[in-house]
């Protein structure tokens, strides 16, 4: 992982923070299925009339056995951003605006390890894992979120007890 960042305040109140992060995740979780349909037979096997799983078991490497899952640790993915916060504030109310543009791509779906062979558990072939590298399930390229911060009054000068209780609140 890592990150750069850059901060900048136009005046006492208002800063603009502009960053980039990164991360590349290497041995991550993954399965594929040991008994495909072998791949100069998709095309057939897609156009099959019909098609299910006895249409297609048929032409697997080990016919009648089906789907045999075999997990293995060899995923992986990146994810790169760049990242802009603004912040304003006036007087007892902050505003902050952020926006991230971003990308997350890999040859595993970063959405779970469950370890199935389902359509997005698993690489479509394994012999080659860099087939199904892309987006991932993860994947948000434009992120923004705005929002205030009121912030209540502290309640100096009262007793210490209602200080610590009603005091100093954020709305």
């Amino acid at each position: 992982q890592w990150n750069l960042a850059f901060e900048y305040g136009f005046t006492k109140n208002a800063t603009i923070e502009v960053g980039y992060v990164g991360n590349h995740a290497i041995h991550q979780l993954d399965a594929a299925d040991i008994n495909p349909v072998p791949q100069a037979m998709w095309a057939g096997t897609a156009a099959t009339p019909g098609y299910a799983f006895n249409a297609s078991n048929n032409l697997r490497t080990f016919p009648g056995f089906g789907t045999l899952a075999w997990w293995n640790n060899v995923g992986s993915a990146s994810y790169n951003a760049l990242q802009v916060l603004g912040k304003y504030q006036v007087q007892k109310l902050q505003l902050q605006a952020a926006y991230t543009w971003g990308h997350s791509i890999g040859d595993v779906t970063q959405t779970n390890s469950n370890g199935g062979v389902g359509t997005w558990e698993s690489y479509t072939f394994l012999s080659n894992p860099g087939f199904d590298r892309g987006n991932t399930a993860i994947n948000r390229p434009q992120i923004f979120v705005a929002n205030a911060v009121y912030y209540l009054p502290t309640l100096k000068g009262q007793n210490e007890a209602l200080q610590a209780v009603a005091g100093g609140w954020e709305l």
